[in-house]
């Protein structure tokens, strides 16, 4: 049991160490593609991204990439990783805010709850 002044302080932590899991693996020069919980931002390695900036706050992971996407990952769980793979499981809600490529014209998506993955290339897409 948790008590009450201390659940703030395990929430960031938590995001802390999503942000942190996540900061490492683009750092190994990873360019994956996204899946969200709806499905694919665009098509498979269509779309290869690099890390532009990140930040956690207590309840959220806030993941830029290419400087025009802004992911927003509410209260993340568990993150799995592997050399071609990054998983962040069992998120209360995935907002992309982001800009189309070319005109910068802005859209802002809610995917709902779920899963977030960053595939890199080398993977078989399921």
């Amino acid at each position: 049991m948790i008590p009450n002044g201390e659940r703030g302080l395990v929430a960031t932590m938590q995001t802390q160490s999503v942000l942190y899991a996540i900061a490492t693996w683009f750092a190994k020069g990873k360019q994956p593609s996204l899946e969200l919980p709806s499905g694919w931002f665009g098509r498979p390695y269509d779309n290869l991204h690099v890390l532009t900036w990140s930040a956690a706050t207590e309840h959220k992971v806030l993941v830029e990439l290419d400087g025009q996407l802004l992911l927003v990952i509410t209260d993340p769980g568990t993150v799995v990783e592997s050399e071609t793979e990054l998983i962040i499981k069992d998120c209360a809600q995935v907002v992309l805010d982001w800009q189309e490529y070319g005109s910068l014209k802005p859209h802002a998506d809610n995917h709902g709850p779920g899963s977030v993955r960053f595939l890199a290339h080398g993977v078989t897409v399921r």
